[in-house]
C-alpha cells in the first residue's frame, strides 16, 4: 500500500513537472522562432508549424521561418512560407515585401514586382518602391526609372538616395539618355566614392555616349579603386580598342583571358585587336580556339573570313563564308551567287 502511495506521489510530481515544463519549452521555442536566426531557430519554427503547438498566429510563425530561410539563402522555402502567411493576411505590408525580395532572388521578376506593388498597397514605405524599381530593371527600364523618380520625390528619399541614383543611372544608360545617366552616376559616386561598380558605370555610359576619353578616365579610376576588378579591365580594353590603341587593348584582353572571365567574348575581342594590328595568323589561331571551345557565332565567322582574306587564304575564306551561310544565312554582304569565286569573297570584304 505504501509503495502504491509513493508511486502515486511520484506520478503526480512528474505530471506537475511535465505540465510546467511543456508550456515553458513551447514558449522558449516560439521566442527562438520569432526572434532568433540560424538553423536552430528554423527547426523550432518547423516543429511548431508541423505540430500546431503554439500560441502565436500561424502566419507569424510562417513569416518568421521565411525570414530565417531568406537570410540563409533558402529562397524556395522563403517563398513558400511568405505565400502561406500571405493567405492568412498577416501583416501584409511585411509579408508582401519579403515575398517580393525572395521572388527577386529567385529571378522571378514579374512576380516580384507584383508582390512589391501589393506591399505598397498595404501601406509599406519607400523600400518596396525602391525594390520594385530594382526588379523592374530586369524587365522594364522605363518603369524602373519611374519608380526611382517616385522615391526621389517622396519622404524616404534620403535613406535611399544612393540606390536611387545608382539604379536610375544604369537604366538611363540603357535608354540612351546618357547625359542624365552620367549626372545620376556622379551623384551616386559622390555618396560612395569607393564604389568601383558606379565608377565603372560612368565609364560605360561615357563610352555609349561616344566620349571615349572620358570613358578611359573612368575605366582607369575604376581600376584605381579595384586593380583586379575584371569588369574594369573589360571596360578599359574596349575603350582602348575604340581609341585605336590596339596593343594596349590586347594586353587587357589577354589579362581577362588569364582570369578565365567571359572567355568566349574576350577571345573574340582579342582576335579583333590582332586583326587591327596585322597579326592575322594569331587572329586565326585565336578564333579557331574559340570555336573549338564551343563558342561559334556569326561574329566568329566574319572574323575568320577577314583574317583569311588578309593572309591571302581566299579558299579558306570562301569555305568559311559558305559555312556561315549554312548556319546563319544573314551575311548581308555575301551571296550564294558568288560563293564559288574566291576572289569575289575577299574583294567584297575589302570594300
Amino acid at each position: 500500500m505504501r509503495a502504491l502511495v509513493l508511486w502515486g506521489l511520484f506520478l503526480t510530481v512528474l505530471a506537475l513537472f511535465w505540465l510546467d515544463l511543456v508550456p515553458r519549452l513551447h514558449h522558449e521555442a516560439e521566442a527562438k522562432c520569432l526572434t532568433a536566426n540560424g538553423p536552430t531557430a528554423k527547426r523550432f519554427c518547423s516543429l511548431l508549424i508541423s505540430t500546431g503547438w503554439h500560441k502565436s498566429p500561424p502566419g507569424l510563425l510562417r513569416q518568421a521561418r521565411g525570414r530565417i530561410a531568406f537570410s540563409e539563402g533558402d529562397y524556395r522555402l522563403a517563398v513558400r512560407d511568405f505565400k502561406a502567411a500571405q493567405k492568412l493576411e498577416l501583416h501584409l505590408d511585411q509579408t508582401e515585401f519579403w515575398l517580393g525580395r525572395a521572388l527577386y532572388e529567385r529571378k522571378r521578376y514579374d512576380e516580384s514586382i507584383d508582390a512589391f506593388s501589393r506591399a505598397l498597397d498595404a501601406g509599406d514605405g519607400p523600400r518596396s518602391l525602391i525594390w520594385r524599381g530594382w526588379a523592374a530593371m530586369k524587365t522594364d527600364h522605363a518603369q524602373a526609372v519611374a519608380d526611382f523618380d517616385a522615391v526621389e520625390a517622396g519622404p524616404g528619399y534620403d535613406a535611399f538616395k544612393r540606390w536611387v541614383h545608382r539604379g536610375r543611372g544604369e537604366m538611363l544608360t540603357h535608354l540612351a539618355r546618357y547625359d542624365e545617366a552620367i549626372s545620376d552616376l556622379m551623384i551616386a559616386r559622390e555618396l560612395e566614392p569607393k564604389d568601383a561598380w558606379v565608377t565603372g558605370m560612368l565609364s560605360w555610359a561615357s563610352r555609349e555616349k561616344g566620349d571615349y576619353r572620358a570613358a578611359l578616365y573612368w575605366a582607369d579610376a575604376t581600376l584605381g579603386l579595384s586593380p583586379t576588378y575584371r569588369w574594369g579591365h573589360q571596360l578599359r580594353g574596349q575603350v582602348l580598342f575604340q581609341l585605336g590603341r590596339y596593343k594596349e587593348a590586347l594586353e587587357e584582353f589577354d589579362w581577362l583571358l588569364e582570369q578565365n572571365f567571359r572567355r568566349g567574348h574576350h577571345m573574340m575581342q582579342k582576335a579583333e585587336a590582332l586583326i587591327r594590328l596585322g597579326d592575322h595568323e594569331l587572329a586565326v589561331e585565336t578564333l579557331i580556339a574559340r570555336r573549338e571551345a564551343g563558342w561559334s557565332d556569326l561574329q566568329l565567322s566574319v572574323g575568320l573570313i577577314r583574317a583569311h582574306c588578309a593572309l591571302g587564304e581566299t579558299e579558306k575564306a570562301v569555305e568559311q563564308a559558305k559555312d556561315a551561310l549554312r548556319h546563319f544565312a544573314d551575311l548581308a554582304w555575301f551571296s550564294p551567287d558568288i560563293a564559288g569565286d574566291p576572289s569575289q569573297v575577299c574583294r567584297l570584304r575589302a570594300e
